[in-house]
């Protein structure tokens, strides 16, 4: 099995971009501020580079409700239901945000057998390597964006992040900021914050942007939360918080999947919690029961590395932001996270 360690570097995916004239540049499914900040930052790269429109993104599963404010004209195609692209034969592949099979869902099935023309850049701690033979593993930075925003550079060669078009900016901007919690999390590093303040130089409005994504939720969302919170229960003197929402919470709340997202980070607010999950079930075509697990944990002494926690149920991610998917019930799914939490 090949190894999860970088083998490319900016530089070389430029060069080896440069030479394509079909791009097809994927991500995981239901795609968060970062999948879609990268994604697009890096789509409206490679096609400004060449006044063409070689790249394109496809997506699949729920998409945000902000996510058309970002994506605007770049060429992308989502896919719904499964029903994969009729054509689909791409010069070169360029996967973002993501290295797992799990994570890239159904479109896990267009790069399978492609691994020679398929690159990963990611920021996540585990993947399966065999997806890409050319692989940039940023696992320091706190968003895919922010590598990406060094290969948009070198694609329009210019020096500083802050030359960068506004257009490209906005969606790298985006990236860093939700993948920090606006810049709340462990994660912002002072290069992030750097990085953030040359893409304000470079026009990002980074209060308009916070509306757009922070204060722009439908009523559902707030009423999934109260589904979720309704549910929480404290384990191991109150060091473990646990949420769980079904399929009829989420038809109740007359929610989606995109209003699902981060609510693990609710539980977090508690003083004596280290660590929060939400497991939800997840629909599946043929009705198999399924659960996706997501975890955040709080920095500092005693520290929860939830990677490693994932990593024992078949996921992965970060050290303090991590998930899985179980082919389980929610409540099989519970007993199982309960155990690897606290063995």
């Amino acid at each position: 099995m090949t190894d999860w360690t970088t083998n490319s570097t900016t530089t070389d995916l430029a060069a080896w971009l440069a030479a394509a004239n079909d791009i097809a540049v994927l991500t995981h499914a239901r795609p968060d501020g970062d999948a879609i900040g990268s994604t697009v930052a890096i789509t409206r790269a490679l096609n400004k580079a060449t006044n063409t429109k070689r790249a394109r993104i496809y997506y699949t599963g729920g998409m945000p409700r902000w996510a058309d404010d970002i994506i605007q004209d770049t060429p992308h195609t989502v896919i719904d239901g499964g029903a994969l692209p009729d054509s689909f034969n791409p010069d070169r592949i360029l996967i973002v945000d993501t290295g797992s099979w799990s994570q890239l869902d159904t479109l896990g099935d267009l790069v399978k057998g492609h691994a020679d023309k398929t690159a990963i850049v990611d920021h996540h701690l585990s993947g399966d390597a065999e997806i890409a033979d050319r692989r940039l593993l940023a696992t320091t930075a706190a968003a895919a964006c922010e590598p990406i925003a060094e290969l948009c550079q070198l694609v329009l060669g210019l020096d500083t992040p802050s030359a960068l078009p506004t257009s490209i900016a906005r969606p790298l901007y985006l990236g860093l900021a939700t993948d920090t919690g606006f810049f709340k999390y462990s994660n912002a590093k002072p290069s992030t914050l750097r990085l953030a303040a040359s893409l304000m130089e470079a026009g990002v409005d980074h209060a308009a942007l916070q509306g757009t994504i922070e204060q722009n939720e439908a009523p559902a969302r707030l009423r999934v939360v109260a589904k979720a919170l309704n549910t929480l229960e404290l384990l191991d003197r109150d060091r473990i918080a646990i949420m769980t929402l079904t399929t009829d919470d989420i038809y109740a709340a007359k929610a989606g999947p995109s209003d699902t997202g981060g609510l693990a980070n609710y539980p977090l607010s508690i003083g004596t919690v280290r660590v929060a999950a939400t497991i939800t079930q997840v629909e599946t075509a043929d009705n198999t029961p399924a659960a996706k697990i997501s975890m955040r944990s709080k920095p500092g002494p005693n520290m929860v590395d939830v990677n490693q926690v994932a990593q024992t149920l078949g996921g992965g991610g970060h050290a303090n932001a991590a998930g899985a998917k179980l082919t389980c019930s929610v409540e099989e799914a519970k007993s199982k996270l309960i155990k690897a939490l606290t063995q």
